[in-house]
């Protein structure tokens, strides 16, 4: 990622609110009526956000050979995908099993290798553990370039994929861990991507033998563009009750007379390598309690967290 440097002034102008239209994803949370009581501590919020532009990442020979090695692929597996800016890699066929995709200029890797896990006629043997994993993991992600400064220390999403027998009390029985994954998340400036690793980091599984049988690749170059002050209190309260946060799980909102905000965490909004974006922005999200009058309901809610002033950073 690029950096800025040298020494700068900031001075505060006028500009338009980038926040109104950030792209959160789920249905926009909006009730008739609602009175917001603020309880999170804002005390670990830094005063100011970047926002980043995604200017074009270009994976050196090194970075593609060593994603080709993953699959052992070799030269003579390029194919010739429809899009000019993608190389591809796969095996022979009409429907092919094992393939790897480099997006050049975007910042993107996907590979599949459909045998890596429960090969027909093999046994299931030689599955990582949690630790070793997330080791393999780290490794990867280096092997790819990326700097370890720009990788959250604490692991994202860990999973296991299993298969059993089902007795006849309906009981499963004889389970075995088919595959596991692992998901590392990208910080900037010490503030993580929102989600799993999908919209802006790695996800990476292994199947018999640490053989790799998936990974995604999130990781756009991005420069800093523009610094924008961080949105007050009542700026974040205005915004929920404006209709500009979004749920990230669904629910039933009609009922929700009043909420309690308990804490706020910073994010940066990626996307999935399918929908480039133009513009990395923060976000917040809000853990909140709903008074629903005879119980309560916790949930999460994802909003601005810059307001419309701008720092523009001029040279001295």
């Amino acid at each position: 990622m690029n950096s800025v440097s040298g020494h700068w002034i900031f001075l505060l102008v006028a500009a338009p609110a980038l926040a109104d239209s950030l792209p959160l994803e789920g249905p926009a949370y909006h009730p008739a009526e609602l009175t917001i009581e603020w309880k999170a501590s804002t005390e670990q919020l830094p005063k100011s956000f970047w926002v980043y532009k995604v200017i074009p990442q270009n994976f050196s020979a090194g970075v593609i050979s060593n994603a080709m090695a993953i699959g052992n692929f070799q030269p003579r597996n390029l194919a010739k995908p429809a899009d000019k800016n993608l190389i591809q890699f796969r095996d022979a066929g009409p429907h092919p099993s094992h393939y790897l995709k480099i997006a050049l200029g975007a910042g993107w890797m996907e590979y599949y290798d459909g045998q890596a896990k429960m090969p027909i006629g093999e046994p299931i043997e030689g599955v990582p553990d949690e630790h070793k994993v997330e080791v393999l993991a780290r490794d990867y992600l280096h092997q790819f370039g990326i700097d370890r400064s720009q990788v959250l220390a604490k692991r994202g999403y860990a999973g296991d994929e299993r298969k059993g027998t089902l007795s006849a009390a309906g009981a499963d029985t004889d389970v075995e861990v088919v595959a596991r994954e692992i998901s590392l998340i990208r910080q900037i400036d010490g503030i993580p991507f929102y989600g799993k690793g999908n919209l802006g980091g790695f996800w990476i599984q292994f199947g018999n033998h640490g053989k790799v049988s998936g990974f995604d690749l999130v990781w756009p170059n991005l420069l800093p563009h523009e610094l924008r002050t961080t949105a007050s209190v009542d700026q974040i309260v205005a915004s929920v009750k404006n209709g500009k946060a979004s749920l990230r799980t669904g629910r039933a909102v009609e009922h929700d007379k009043k909420l309690t905000i308990t804490a706020i965490t910073p994010y940066y909004l990626g996307a999935h390598w399918s929908a480039p974006q133009e513009f990395v922005h923060p976000i917040a999200s809000l853990s909140v309690i709903a008074d629903l009058g005879n119980r309560t309901e916790a949930f999460e809610l994802v909003c601005p967290i810059v307001s419309p002033t701008t720092s523009s950073p001029t040279p001295r």
